[in-house]
């Protein structure tokens, strides 16, 4: 088997784990990737897509309006949230085998790459983000795509590739918050490509005839500013939304702002290896995001990359580790915490794969060669082998054991999709009343999941549909039950007094329990 055809093998592995089962796993649909369904539809019937929605805390808008495409194809389905998270994970994969090849161009690029690669495709941590239907899968996949364009752009010295990078790195920016870090990783391979410009104008970093690489540099820039052309003019509107969500999380919130970011830095790098984030929706449960045999090649090519930190390749990915590893340890909530380090992933796995590749290399006593089989002998199976069992425990612990849990059920609100299927399978004549418990904002983010399962995101698909959202105070006086049939549901809590209340108001509602939910019917 050739490298290409391995590199295939490892592509269809990455979409059997980010695809297979997405219609039913993850069960249910959870309030905060519905609120990216509910502004969808909204954005699809009022026709206004915007770049920043301010719900939930305010999210970017590029993710949000693929999304909208998407529900626009497909429907107003959970899976077609997480469908769009799907593709930029596979994407990803594809990304870092071509990222890493050109990181080590003519440096045993093919194995480093097809590591890295398989390490992505199969790793936990990645596939569980990539079947979320939140934002922030965007930045492992753009930030990988805006370094190889850079890369590739420093080796042909093609303005194309320059500018390419820079849409990539705009678009990340209108993606998710964490990679407002990545451009100060960026910077590193940017201002040693700069350095070596200028101490060598007639050569370019990589030693072939020169273009003007500062000239690169304000392309870059350029393409920039122009694909967040949108997103500054609406901050510049709206400076308050820039940072709503950082500073309720932050360390500097802390007391002792200084320990809790020693401790999250501690917890963060404890994620990896000894002790994992314990929400079951961003990670199989407390257990580390590495698979032991990645960790063991995580740390060895860490430390290979700390012996040279002065190198372009090191010095890069030393700095996409550490400046992505900020958005999780600057914060002290939820530590440690695997979807605000997402951006840690790319740079994690080449890592590994460098430690990887040279591991190999000890164990085969001699330098590998660049195809395939690069280890010879009684080595080969057991290499194999031993790389076998990463897919194969990712696949057994998500599959296996998390999608099959009631507590996987329970942390994606799948009581709310089964209210929400309930009410979509009613006639449309049927008057439905649904009452939450309203916030400041009205409609809250617990009650999305109803909204966007059931297309009710306006007010003008609400009275299509017959539905009715009503407050918990004074429920009654706002429900009028007359010729036609209806029913009484409850999203999100439950309320003894309030159902007497309306078993009281009206004697002739018949009380039923369909799983995880309650509700009154009415038949004139």
């Amino acid at each position: 088997m050739n490298t290409r055809a391995l590199f295939v093998v490892i592509l269809l592995l990455a979409v059997f784990f980010r695809f297979w089962q997405i219609g039913s796993v993850p069960p249910g649909l959870y309030p905060d990737e519905a609120m990216n369904g509910t502004n969808a539809l909204q954005a699809l019937e009022g026709g206004d897509f915007l770049p920043y929605y301010i719900d939930n805390n305010g999210r970017e808008g590029l993710f949000i309006n693929l999304q909208a495409l998407a529900i626009w194809f497909f429907g107003n389905e959970a899976w077609v949230l997480r469908f769009v998270s799907a593709l930029f994970g596979t994407i990803a994969v594809w990304g870092i085998y071509l990222l890493t090849k050109e990181l080590f161009w003519n440096k045993n690029s093919e194995i480093v790459a097809l590591l890295s690669s398989f390490f992505l495709a199969t790793s936990y941590w990645h596939t569980t983000l990539s079947r979320l239907g939140f934002r922030a899968i965007t930045t492992p996949t753009l930030s990988i795509l805006a370094f190889y364009f850079l890369f590739r752009g420093m080796r042909r010295n093609s303005m194309v590739d320059f500018a390419l990078s820079g849409i990539m790195l705009g678009l990340g920016l209108n993606g998710y918050i964490a990679f407002r870090f990545l451009p100060f990783a960026f910077a590193v391979p940017v201002l040693i490509g700069l350095w070596r410009w200028w101490k060598n104008r007639s050569l370019s970093p990589e030693g072939t005839s020169s273009a003007c690489f500062p000239c690169a540099v304000v392309l870059i820039g350029i393409f920039v500013i122009a694909v967040c052309t949108p997103l500054i003019m609406y901050f510049t509107e709206h400076p308050e939304d820039f940072a709503t969500r950082t500073g309720q999380v932050s360390v500097f919130a802390d007391e002792q702002p200084l320990r809790a970011f020693a401790i999250s830095n501690i917890k963060t790098a404890g994620m990896l290896t000894v002790f994992g984030d314990c929400n079951s929706r961003h990670n199989f449960p407390c257990l580390p995001v590495l698979h032991p045999l990645v960790a063991i090649a995580f740390l060895y090519g860490l430390f290979l990359m700390l012996k040279k930190p002065d190198s372009l390749v090191p010095a890069t990915l030393l700095a996409w580790f550490f400046f992505l590893s900020l958005p999780a340890t600057l914060t002290r909530e939820g530590m440690p915490h695997a979807l605000r380090s997402i951006g840690m992933i790319p740079p994690v796995m080449i890592i590994a794969a460098v430690g990887g590749y040279a591991l190999l290399e000890k164990l085969s006593y001699k330098k590998i060669p660049l195809h395939l089989p690069f280890v010879k002998g009684g080595l080969l199976p057991i290499v194999f082998l031993l790389l076998a069992t990463i897919p194969l425990t990712t696949g057994y612990l998500y599959f296996g054991i998390w999608a099959k849990a009631p507590s996987t059920a329970s942390a994606f609100s799948e009581d709310l999709s089964e209210l929400a299927y309930y009410v979509r399978s009613l006639p449309e004549k049927t008057e439905k009343y649904l009452i939450m418990e309203l916030d400041y904002d009205g409609r809250p983010v617990f009650a999305q999941s109803v909204i966007y399962l059931t297309g009710t995101a306006t007010a003008q698909s609400q009275n299509e549909h017959n539905v009715h959202y009503l407050p918990r105070v004074g429920t009654t006086r706002r429900i009028t039950l007359g010729n036609k049939p209806a029913i009484i549901g409850f999203i999100a809590f439950h309320d003894v007094a309030l159902e007497q209340e309306l078993e009281h108001a009206f004697p002739t509602l018949v009380k039923e329990t369909h799983g995880g939910f309650t509700i009154y019917t009415y038949q004139p």
